[in-house]
């Protein structure tokens, strides 16, 4: 994936009530982290593939700083994310993760 020898390993879920049946990932053996996944519905379709670049080491870890993620299902939807900033290891109040907070 871009050009780095992956590991390529394929998933199946042993529940059928799960969002993605099947799943795909490419990990990295070079910086332990995905490169690309890619998640299957039950009957084998893919409905949606994200890859990770832009790798970064911040704090002892390996962080990708670009995610794309595109609905396969929708020609020409996709989501990109940038991380322009990230610190690990910081203190974090426990109600930021309140149903409260994580609500709209």
């Amino acid at each position: 994936v871009d050009g780095a020898d992956c590991w390529r390993i394929a998933m199946k879920a042993k529940s059928r009530n799960v969002a993605y049946p099947r799943q795909v990932i490419w990990v990295d053996p070079e910086l332990w982290s995905p490169r690309r996944m890619q998640q299957f519905s039950l009957s084998n379709r893919l409905l949606k593939e994200s890859r990770l670049s832009g790798f970064r080491q911040v704090a002892g870890r390996v962080v990708p700083t670009r995610v794309v993620l595109e609905d396969k299902l929708k020609k020409g939807s996709s989501t990109e994310f940038v991380v322009e900033d990230i610190a690990i290891g910081i203190p974090l109040d426990p109600a930021l993760f309140s149903l409260e907070k994580l609500t709209w």
